[in-house]
């Protein structure tokens, strides 16, 4: 580590700085707002200056063109790479590009260059500054300059429960679980659910999850992952509700700091091991 500090000092202080190419360009949207951008930007210099599109970041990741991880400097929304190839992969997670005024979310930005915008599977479009140059599903590819796309998230439909099982904790290995928004009847099952839970560490008011859900907008995995607490005594490790639950690891990370922030839970750290604990 000391080494790679004391190369990057150096490499600061003498590499030309050019700003580098962005070659591939696509940003993915969650329910919760949070934006996961990846940049594929090319260099010929030793020391590549990339713009990065939010202030506040997370799970900032640059990789050369093998998958290398590649040494850097952050500058408040610049970031310096030093690569050893001409091609680099910058991925990071941004809650800035995201607005939300009641219903509707609002994604802002002024692109460097036609790039791919992926919205939320039940994200619905009622607003959008330009044409897009290509529209597939939910995907968007919009030209560069400023951009405006406004959408409303729809509630899941109600499917029928003669022919599949409704599952709010864990989804069994090989089965598919039913996707749960809050409101409407969704809300009816996710009271059963609550309902349905046994153990608990604390005393918590049995509509706590409900009010919660609606009160900060919660999006599925954030209350199947509540909800597995619920039936864990209010504590469990967080690899654990992340495999339990079945989603990426740094989807699970963000999904716990965003709770966190809420005060819905609190994270601490045991020996090797994150864990996560109810605070209602």
């Amino acid at each position: 580590m000391k080494g790679t500090v004391v190369l990057v000092i150096a490499l600061l202080l003498t590499a030309p700085l050019v700003t580098a190419k962005i070659e591939n360009l696509q940003i993915t949207v969650y329910p919760d707002g949070y934006a996961l951008v990846n940049e594929t930007v090319s260099t010929n210099s030793t020391a590549a200056v990339v713009d990065l599109l939010g202030t506040h970041v997370e799970g900032l990741i640059v990789t050369d063109a093998a998958g290398n991880p590649v040494p850097y400097q952050l500058n408040n929304t610049k970031l310096i790479a030093f690569p050893n190839s001409t091609t680099i992969t910058v991925s990071y997670y941004t809650p800035d590009l995201t607005i939300k005024n009641g219903p509707i979310w609002t994604f802002r930005i002024t692109a460097p260059r036609q790039f791919t915008l992926i919205l939320p599977e039940n994200a619905v479009v009622v607003g959008i500054s330009s044409v897009p140059l290509e529209v597939k599903n939910n995907k968007l590819i919009l030209p560069l300059g400023k951009q405006n796309v406004s959408y409303v998230l729809q509630i899941a439909s109600q499917r029928k429960t003669s022919e599949k099982k409704i599952t709010m904790g864990i989804s069994e290995p090989g089965k598919n679980y039913i996707p749960l928004a809050v409101g409407g009847t969704s809300a009816v099952i996710l009271a059963f659910a609550i309902a349905t839970t046994r153990k608990r560490k604390k005393e918590i008011p049995e509509d706590w999850l409900l009010k919660v859900s609606e009160k900060y907008n919660l999006n599925q995995e954030e209350i199947r992952a509540l909800h597995y607490l619920l039936q864990h005594e209010g504590r469990a490790r967080q690899s654990e509700i992340r495999e339990a639950l079945g989603i990426p690891k740094t989807t699970a990370w963000r999904m716990f700091q965003r709770l966190e922030k809420l005060g819905l839970v609190r994270i601490k750290k045991v020996g090797r091991e994150n864990w996560v604990e109810i605070t209602p």
